[in-house]
Formats: structure tokens, C-alpha cells, sequence
């Protein structure tokens, strides 16, 4: 009998639309080679998510990799992004980020905000 040990939830990951959409984004940056991901205090329920093109990589940041494609995040801000799947959602002729966040106990209307 094989030991299996139990994998621990990735931090954060990408939908395959997701990635690409990234990709896309990363490739009109000359400088970036990353997605820093986080949460600020804001929104209509608390806090909003952060989404920014990086080119260097924060000393205190952590590198959770998805993929090809490198996310780097403030370990002060994991609790609230442990488990997040990020996606990207085609709509007719518009592209919509979409945040599933086991850790948000509620969201607002828009889904770009959370509490938990």
C-alpha cells in the first residue's frame, strides 16, 4: 500500500482563463514577471481584492506559483487568500475577473469585495 500524504490547499489558483488572461496582461509590461495578489480595507463589504502587475519581488512577499505564472503575496494577508481561485469570465464582448474565496463569509453584489 502506497503512502499518500495529504497536499495541503494551494494558497491561490488560476483558472486556466485565468492564466491566460494574466499571460496577456503580463506581456503589455515590459517589466513585470509576476501578479502581486492582496486584499485592502475598502468595498462595500470591507475589503477588496488587489490585483497589480510586479517586476520586483518585496522582501516579506511569498512566491506561490500557479502554473507557469508567478503570484507573489504579503504573508500578513494569507489568511484571507488561503484557498482562492481566481477567474476569468467571458461575457459577450466583456471580461470580468471573478473571486471564489472559501474564506469570505459574505460578499457585496459585484463580488470584488468580502468580509470574513
Amino acid at each position: 500500500m502506497a503512502n499518500n500524504p495529504i497536499q495541503p490547499t494551494p494558497v491561490i489558483t488560476l483558472t486556466h482563463n485565468a492564466q491566460q488572461h494574466f499571460e496577456r496582461v503580463l506581456a503589455t509590461q515590459p517589466n513585470a514577471v509576476a501578479i502581486r495578489v492582496g486584499v485592502k480595507l475598502s468595498g462595500c463589504s470591507g475589503k477588496s481584492y488587489v490585483l497589480l502587475p510586479a517586476d520586483t519581488r518585496l522582501p516579506c512577499e511569498a512566491a506561490v506559483v500557479s502554473g507557469p505564472l508567478q503570484i507573489w503575496v504579503d504573508p500578513a494577508q494569507l489568511p484571507a487568500l488561503q484557498g482562492l481561485e481566481i477567474d476569468c469570465i467571458q461575457d459577450g464582448l466583456n471580461q470580468r475577473i471573478v473571486f471564489n474565496n472559501p474564506n469570505a463569509k459574505g460578499t457585496c453584489g459585484c463580488g470584488e469585495s468580502f468580509t470574513d
